[in-house]
């Protein structure tokens, strides 16, 4: 009985969400984004919850921009706290506004959200969580993912969402991509801030996520050298932002070999 009872006043403190509250999530993510990659990476995120609005970001980042913002970053910041995933999602209701950087370029676009959730009946329990079952599609991948009811947020990390619960653990079907929930803190409610570079959103590059995620692919596929010199005057691959198969033209005939290994979270732009 005592333990029913905590049970139950956790999830009461929990479901007690006001407009003055926020919820901070963390997530650890294992990832390989290189198929012949041996070990995978890891790294933490953090989603912000208040309602039906969230803002998800990797840690790393967060830190780094924070540093920009304040002009308190120095040259060893931007190898402390690197990180291969520079996007932020803002997500209110079904809409999506993702934000991602390549090299000095702030690159956004909308998408509407639009999942269709299988339940299963399986059950398990993820560290304090009794978890149950969904299944879902997104960007040429399945998903299987673990929510509870004990924290009634409609909320996960990266785009997902449309459970009545939290995402707890979600993870896809090849193992290539996987988040895990690592821990959860209510706070009062603050702006939910996003740095890129310090550029005003006037300079962002709007696009569509078929377009940017082809831009994506073809720059991960440049060799080391060509990064380093992709912002160099004179240097910078051609970018074809409407309607052009050929998005970004690789000057490196051996990088063409590499489309192959590149193994991003959303794949469907190759179709």
């Amino acid at each position: 009985m005592k333990y029913l009872l905590i049970l139950l006043c956790s999830s009461m403190v929990f479901s007690q969400s006001s407009e003055d509250k926020m919820y901070s999530i963390t997530y650890l993510n294992t990832f390989k984004d290189r198929l012949s990659s041996e070990y995978p990476i890891k790294e933490y995120s953090r989603l912000l919850v208040n309602g039906d609005t969230s803002i998800y970001q990797i840690f790393n980042v967060i830190k780094l921009d924070t540093l920009r913002k304040e002009d308190r970053a120095i040259k060893a910041d931007f190898s402390r706290y690197f990180s291969f995933n520079a996007h932020t999602v803002n997500i209110t209701d079904t809409k999506v506004i993702y934000n991602d950087v390549i090299f000095e370029d702030v690159h956004s676009y909308e998408e509407t959200l639009n999942y269709k959730w299988t339940f299963e009946n399986d059950t398990k329990t993820i560290g304090d969580y009794t978890c149950k079952k969904a299944i879902t599609s997104y960007g040429g991948r399945e998903w299987i993912a673990w929510y509870t009811l004990d924290l009634p947020i409609n909320a996960g990390p990266y785009k997902f969402k449309g459970l009545p619960g939290l995402i707890i653990q979600i993870t896809d079907t090849t193992n290539s991509y996987d988040f895990t929930f690592y821990a959860i803190v209510e706070r009062s409610l603050k702006p939910f801030e996003k740095y890129f570079h310090t550029k005003p959103e006037s300079e962002w590059v709007k696009t569509d996520r078929t377009i940017f995620n082809k831009i994506k692919a073809n720059f991960e596929n440049l060799s080391l050298n060509e990064k380093m010199s992709y912002g160099q005057p004179g240097k910078k691959f051609k970018v074809v932002m409407a309607g052009n198969e050929d998005a970004v033209e690789l000057r490196d005939p051996v990088n063409v070999g590499k489309t192959e290994d590149y193994n991003p979270i959303e794949i469907d732009y190759k179709n």
